[in-house]
């Protein structure tokens, strides 16, 4: 398991994020992290590189003063794997965004303080609601991960809360609920560090208020020679680049990995909300060897017009 940390840096020099059906798991010494790519037909993976201008440490926050100067994109199925690696960076090794106390998810989405949204709790974890052992390691889901992006260092946060809009924009009311068939068990202590609530006279059902739609990596290099490697296996560079060295002041890198169906048509996107409510059971496809009592879906209030985030996960560590 990564250690944690409740200090975020001032900025960031990249940001690694993740969105959509991708699986993170993490070696047992805590040396990198593995991403998953699900193979699901219905979304359709891209890795770009944007360098923007403004402060990276307001990334969490909406704001005109971001501005995209370039970007450079790939979309297709990886062939290999994809190593991203830091050289020089300013701390070694990979770490997790953690507050003091437990989470706050009775406080509506927009009222979350801003140095917990970060918080890389807020990111699913299936073994924390799973009964059986999850062998992350094992040769079943070591599967899962060829090929795989790999990262071999960074401050693992949650980027981006998953909030409930209208058409204008504004929040609106939202509170999303775990649902299995099998009861809940009575006592589980990361219940309590999570801050997850129980259904009243129903022991299937939890309420989490909200999860990490977007899982966020900082990363900071040094000034002599830091620098982040893009190697795509043995084969050539992804993009007309194998490097991104430290950008100038006032500007940060991102390399966005996304395996979002939302990123096609919104009907599109919508017409897949059916009774079990997200894409969240299409990780079952793949890790099929959890029992279907013990299977997850997503569900929310209000359900009118529901909308549902496509969420990274963490199977378990």
């Amino acid at each position: 398991m990564i250690q944690p940390t409740d200090v975020m840096p001032k900025n960031s020099d990249v940001i690694v994020t993740f969105t959509g059906l991708l699986l993170l798991r993490f070696d047992q010494q805590g040396k990198y992290c593995e991403v998953g790519i699900h193979p699901s037909k219905e979304h359709r993976l891209r890795i770009a590189v944007e360098l923007w201008e403004g402060k990276s440490n307001k990334l969490l926050l909406e704001s005109s003063a971001h501005r995209l100067k370039e970007r450079w994109e790939y979309c297709a199925q990886l062939q290999d794997n994809l190593l991203i690696n830091v050289i020089k960076p300013v701390e070694a090794g990979l770490k997790r965004y953690r507050v003091k106390g437990p989470l706050a998810r009775a406080l509506p989405v927009t009222a979350i303080d801003e140095p917990m949204r970060p918080d890389f709790r807020w990111a699913l974890n299936l073994q924390t609601f799973t009964d059986t052992k999850l062998d992350v390691y094992g040769k079943r889901f070591d599967k899962l991960f060829k090929p795989a992006i790999r990262l071999n260092n960074g401050l693992f946060h949650t980027a981006k809360l998953f909030e409930r809009k209208d058409s204008e924009g504004k929040p609106q009311p939202l509170s999303l609920y775990l649902k299995r068939s099998k009861p809940f068990p009575k006592e589980v202590s990361a219940f309590n560090d999570l801050d997850i609530r129980r259904v009243e006279g129903h022991d299937e059902e939890l309420e989490v208020m909200t999860l990490a739609e977007e899982i966020g990596v900082s990363l900071c290099l040094q000034k002599d020679g830091g620098k982040v490697r893009l190697q795509w296996g043995a084969q050539g560079p992804l993009f007309p680049f194998a490097f991104l060295p430290k950008p100038r002041p006032g500007q940060y890198y991102k390399i966005v990995v996304n395996n979002d169906c939302k990123q096609e048509t919104k009907e599109a996107f919508l017409s897949k909300v059916g009774k079990e409510g997200s894409d969240l059971p299409q990780y079952y496809e793949i890790i099929s060897w959890i029992h279907k009592d013990e299977r997850l879906i997503l569900h929310q209030a209000p359900v009118t017009q529901a909308e549902y985030p496509c969420i990274p996960i963490i199977p378990g560590e």
